[in-house]
């Protein structure tokens, strides 16, 4: 986010892409990513392309964002597009920051598991009740504890593993499945989809090239895929309305009105209604993620605390008659 604000920023004021990039390189932190400005820049002052080199490092680089840096490059106005990179990275940092309350709850519940389960057992084990304290925190900080932070690091150990390139086609997949977040990357893709086809058509790019370029912009490779497979449409001649019908991913009312705009040879302006529509969705749905990151956590934290209720309960109980047992056998064995 910080360096496309920067870049955004230095080309904006009229810098060329080559000095932005050198400029940029030389005081980034980031030993990884100040290597891949270093060939950007050079890429840049040799006349090529800078998205190829950014294509070399899915991991770093998006495959949607290589997408828009060479639509950008395509059509001129990567200065545009280095603005709206940026300002998508700010919108998924804020929706994402928002998300502190619910983890936090789900891992104070989650916690709460572990610290419960040995308290009774612990506190009926003798009638040494400083022993069975020191018991008690033995258990908890050398046995329960550890066993916890284990499960979570697993947790985001596979989490993080899920997150490489290989995996993108069946992250995005499930994602789809998963309203509103599903929803909300549904409404994104189509959204960069559109908004870009509409520069690119204002910016004289032909039909076809300005397709093949929009669609890899969509950040969803599931409904980039089915934006591909309309493209062929668009090379055999087909209209652009055909192509919007073809991939089943527009509200019908978009798709009409794109054939009127072309009907009319108004293009640009249908396109433009159309990406006004799909950020309006985008605003719904990152809303709705908001709140429903915030029911996951308190779910979560319901689901978790329920579970140590339910063991003290039981340990409880368990610890009581087993403490009775061995301190009164006189009297468990005659009941």
């Amino acid at each position: 986010m910080n360096f496309f604000q920067q870049f955004a920023a230095l080309v904006k004021s009229g810098m060329t892409v080559y000095a932005a990039l050198d400029n940029l390189a030389g005081r980034n932190a980031n030993k990884n990513l100040a290597q891949t400005l270093r060939e950007m820049a050079e890429a840049a002052r040799q006349g090529s392309s800078i998205s190829e080199v950014m294509a070399h490092y899915p991991r770093i680089y998006e495959s949607h964002i290589v997408g828009m840096i060479r639509a950008g490059e395509l059509g001129g106005f990567l200065d545009i597009v280095l603005g709206e990179i940026a300002l998508n990275y700010e919108q998924n940092v804020a929706l994402y920051k928002g998300s502190w309350m619910p983890k936090s709850l789900a891992l104070q519940a989650y916690f709460m598991v572990p610290i419960v389960q040995p308290f009774f057992g612990s506190l009926f084990s003798s009638m040494d009740f400083a022993a069975n304290m020191a018991l008690y925190v033995k258990l908890v900080l050398f046995r329960n504890m550890p066993i916890a932070a284990l499960v979570l690091l697993a947790v985001i150990v596979v989490g993080r593993s899920v997150q490489l390139p290989r995996y993108r086609e069946w992250r995005d997949t499930m994602a789809l499945k998963l309203p509103p977040f599903g929803e909300l990357q549904r409404q994104a893709s189509l959204s960069a989809f559109v908004r870009m086809l509409r520069k690119l058509y204002h910016a004289g790019v032909s039909p076809v090239f300005a397709w093949e370029a929009a669609m890899n912009t969509a950040s969803n490779t599931v409904i980039r895929a089915k934006l591909g497979n309309a493209y062929a449409i668009m090379q055999n001649g087909g209209s652009l309305g055909d192509a919007f019908t073809a991939t089943g991913l527009f509200d019908n009312g978009i798709e009409q009105t794109v054939i009127t705009g072309q009907m009319s040879g108004q293009v640009v302006e249908s396109l433009d209604q159309a990406a006004q529509f799909y950020q309006d969705k985008v605003e719904e749905y990152a809303e709705k993620s908001r709140k429903a990151m915030k029911r996951l956590g308190v779910m979560a934290m319901l689901v978790f605390g329920g579970i140590a209720m339910l063991i003290m309960a039981k340990t409880y109980f368990s610890g009581m008659f087993g403490f009775v047992e061995r301190m009164f056998p006189e009297v468990y064995g005659g009941e």
